[in-house]
């Protein structure tokens, strides 16, 4: 495999065989969709923030794997969004949330103040949240796991 100039080896495209096991995954919700205005750069912010690769893409359409689900964006959106109603909370975890915030506004999105919080009291979890918002102004969390005890 070439490697590129700064002595990196490239990610490969996934083979067909990686897209039908990412689909075959024992999980009750596959895809998760986002919509997007910017589609090109909604699609490398979450390559380049989170690491997923590419399983497909076609046109202003392309299919990641994140992992345990299938993360699929697709452009070409115009107009008004649903940025009143937000019914899918996604919380992207990370192990570092200061770094991972710095990879968010290099590739386009905005980050707001870490908070440390303790989440499941009766387990005993304590993490780092934050809010981001990718490019095209879509609203998450990243979150760091802290402890579990």
């Amino acid at each position: 495999m070439k490697k590129h100039s700064k002595g990196k080896t490239p990610k490969r495209r996934a083979s067909l065989r990686d897209y039908r096991a990412a689909y075959r995954r024992d999980t009750l919700i596959n895809p998760i969709i986002i919509f997007a205005k910017d589609f090109e750069k909604c699609l490398r912010f979450y390559r380049k923030v989170f690491g997923l690769r590419l399983l497909y893409r076609v046109g202003q359409c392309a299919e990641l794997d994140a992992r345990g689900f299938v993360l699929s964006i697709h452009g070409g959106y115009q107009g008004d969004r649903f940025q009143h109603q937000q019914p899918l909370g996604l919380h992207f975890t990370c192990r570092d949330v200061e770094e991972t915030g710095k990879l968010v506004v290099k590739f386009g999105g905005r980050f707001a103040k870490p908070r440390t919080l303790d989440f499941r009291p009766d387990e005993l979890v304590t993490a780092v949240e934050v809010k981001f918002q990718d490019p095209d102004g879509n609203e998450f969390e990243l979150r760091q796991i802290v402890s579990i005890c």
